[in-house]
Formats: structure tokens, sequence, C-alpha cells
């Protein structure tokens, strides 16, 4: 405990904020790596700015309206935001032959919204429960799980898609928001 600097009663807040975030982003990384293959295989690499200036477009917008300024707020808005992002992201998987440019473009801007609003809320979560002396000390520990989901996301894109097409990507990814929602997402709610 002294060399990662958490204390007895902080090990379960940073091992479910550990394995939050890499859940999270494991996930993200695997539908990222879905909807490049996806949108790349159909359509220009040029079409990538249209994209980009979508999801920018979509963040201003949600930004905007009365309930998008409002903060998410309460003990489970990460797991409850994590479990509506799997729910969506597997109705694009079922939704989806893949061969739509809409669909393409949707599941690029739902991909780029997603990431964003998970990895901000988790750490507004993060925020609220430890202090900032505590942040000194756990959030190096927290931090290893980004880079280790992100890494592990990666390889498991690489695995999956060694043997089912892309769009088995998205599901892997649609199973692990979930198992991240009502896990280790859940278990930070109650720290």
């Amino acid at each position: 405990d002294r060399l990662l600097g958490v204390r007895p009663e902080e090990r379960r807040g940073t091992a479910a904020a550990f394995l939050t975030i890499f859940g999270t982003l494991a996930a993200h990384t695997l539908l990222e790596t879905a909807r490049d293959a996806l949108f790349l295989a159909r359509l220009p690499a040029s079409r990538l700015a249209v994209v980009y200036l979508l999801i920018a477009l979509v963040a201003v917008v949600l930004t905007q309206v009365p309930w998008g300024r409002r903060r998410a707020t309460g003990s489970f808005a990460l797991s409850r935001l994590l479990g509506a992002g799997a729910l969506v992201t597997l109705g694009f998987w079922a939704a989806s032959s893949w061969t739509g440019v809409v669909l393409l473009y949707a599941l690029y801007v739902w991909t780029g919204l997603l990431g964003s609003l998970a990895v901000l809320q988790f750490w507004m979560v993060l925020g609220d429960l430890y202090t900032v002396t505590q942040a000194k000390r756990l959030y190096t520990v927290v931090w290893t799980g980004s880079l280790l989901g992100a890494t592990t996301g990666a390889l498991a894109a690489r695995l999956v898609a060694g043997v089912a097409p892309a769009s088995a990507l998205v599901l892997v990814s649609a199973a692990l928001l979930g198992l991240t929602a009502v896990g280790p997402a859940l278990a930070l709610g109650r720290a």
C-alpha cells in the first residue's frame, strides 16, 4: 500500500475507479477501431473532416439545450451513462448491415460523443469522491487504468478483427460498456 499510496479505506474506491476507466477506455478503443474500419471501408478518408465537424456541432448543440446544461449528478450518473451507451451501441450493432452512409456517419459521431462524455463524467465523479490531497496520491493509480484499458482495447480489437468482421467489435464494445456500467462504475457510485 505504501508503494501505491492507497490507504486501506481507499482501496475499494480506487479499485472501482481503476476498473471503471479501464473498462470505459477499452470499450471506447474497440468502438473507435470498429467505426474507423467500417467507415473507411465504404467512404473516402476525405469525409473524416465532415464527421469531426459534425461531432463538434452536435456537442455544441447538446450544451445549448436546457437539459444539456445541467450536470448529471448523483452517485450513479456514470453508471447510467455507460449503461445507456451500451444500449445505444448495441442498437447500432443490431440495426445495421453497415452499408448505409447515414448510419456510418451516426456511428462515427456517436463514438466521439460517448467517449468524451464518459471520460468527462468519470473525472467529475472522481472530483466529487476524492479531496485534492487524496487525488495527488490516488490519481496515478487510477490513470494507469486508462492507459492499460486503451492498450487492452487495442489488443482485443486486433484479436477479434483477426477472427470476425469489424462489426463484431461494436458488439464487444457494447458488452464491455454494459459490464463496466453494472460492475465497477456501480461500485464507484457506492464508494
